[in-house]
């Protein structure tokens, strides 16, 4: 029981180390979205699966299955396609995220084409 309280305590310390250092170099694009059934933690662009606890700085809590405890007792959800921002702890759709990366991309491939010039008369 000893060794699960320090591997959290040590978790918990380094997701808010990697927070503090992303609103030190002035980057809010910090929060934890839930995208294809999995809850994301991202960090200036860098993204990584939540698996333990998460303690926002308003002090509020995000659970690996998406359960959100703010700092008055009130429990919410964070559903498909929203995120919950580590700045304000507000829980917005991922669509109107700057940050948000497309759910899929299009690429329209363009075949080349060639002119032929015509003959020149000498």
């Amino acid at each position: 029981m000893k060794q699960l309280a320090l591997l959290l305590t040590v978790s918990t310390s380094l997701t808010l180390t990697a927070i503090t250092a992303a609103f030190a170099q002035g980057n809010s694009r910090v929060y934890i979205m839930k995208k294809d059934g999995k809850l994301t933690e991202v960090v200036n662009g860098k993204q990584e699966a939540v698996t333990h606890d998460v303690i926002l700085p308003n002090h509020a809590t995000v659970h690996p299955d998406g359960r959100v405890d703010d700092i008055d007792g009130n429990a919410k959800t964070l559903n498909e396609g929203e995120y919950i921002s580590f700045v304000d702890g507000r829980i917005r759709k991922l669509s109107a995220s700057p940050a948000a990366v497309p759910a899929t991309t299009t690429t329209k491939h363009v075949t080349p084409t060639t002119t032929k010039k015509p003959a020149s008369k000498s």
